[in-house]
């Protein structure tokens, strides 16, 4: 065990050094997890609010209407500051390319999974129900019927 004095004769170098381990910083892990579960919150409860929502209650509450107000104004910025302390704690224990690999396994391949390989295959095989789901514009080489192609354009198309 060390003294007052081994303490006091220590160089500079000794003291500042970075520990081989850094702590997980739980407290960050709990706000995470609470701001999570506010933005779910948050969503379920817009059904008794009375704003504009496909699916409303009979009676809107006053008392959803004032928590939503307040998680819809913190919990955003919350969960944006998370995400850079996140980074900030991630980048303190590897360097900056390996930070940005790590990113990018994590993030752009399933990414290229989920929605590339998906639009790859269907463009192949010739499933063009995507361009027919509601809200999206009928495909042109498909119908007949004009297209509203902007504000008061109308394209017309055939086959």
């Amino acid at each position: 065990m060390k003294t007052i004095e081994d303490k006091q004769t220590a160089t500079p170098l000794q003291t500042t050094t970075a520990p081989d381990k850094i702590e997980r910083r739980y407290d960050v892990d709990w706000l995470r997890v609470v701001a999570v579960f506010s933005v779910i919150a948050l969503h379920s409860a817009v059904i008794f609010s009375s704003g504009q929502f496909n699916v409303k209650h009979v009676q809107p509450s006053l008392t959803v209407d004032t928590i939503q107000t307040f998680l819809s104004v913190w919990i955003i910025p919350l969960l944006f500051v998370l995400a850079g302390a996140a980074t900030k704690f991630a980048l303190d224990r590897r360097t900056s390319k390996a930070y940005r690999s790590e990113r990018v396994k994590r993030l752009l391949v399933p990414f290229g999974i989920w929605f590339v390989v998906p639009a790859i295959v269907a463009n192949v095989l010739g499933w063009d129900f995507l361009l027919q789901l509601p809200g999206n514009p009928v495909s042109p080489s498909r119908s007949s019927e004009p297209v509203i192609c902007g504000s008061s354009d109308i394209c017309s198309c055939s086959l």
